[in-house]
């Protein structure tokens, strides 16, 4: 991947996280990248589950802000 879309992707999220997106939902896309390239679930499965890591991430995250 060339150094500008790198740029222009990580923009785009800047844009997005600036417009509302959840760190929830970054999160969960994250972990659904995984899932997608690894994985052989169903896609509702794989939703569930990117959500799961998502909320275990951010469970974690308060543990250590506390």
């Amino acid at each position: 991947m060339s150094k500008d879309l790198r740029e222009d992707l990580r923009e785009d999220l800047r844009e997005d996280l600036r417009e509302g997106i959840s760190l929830r939902d970054h999160l969960a896309g994250l972990a659904m990248q995984t899932y997608v390239v690894k994985c052989t679930w169903h896609r509702e499965e794989m939703c569930k589950e990117a959500y799961k890591w998502a909320d275990a991430m951010l469970a974690e995250r308060e543990k250590r802000n506390d």
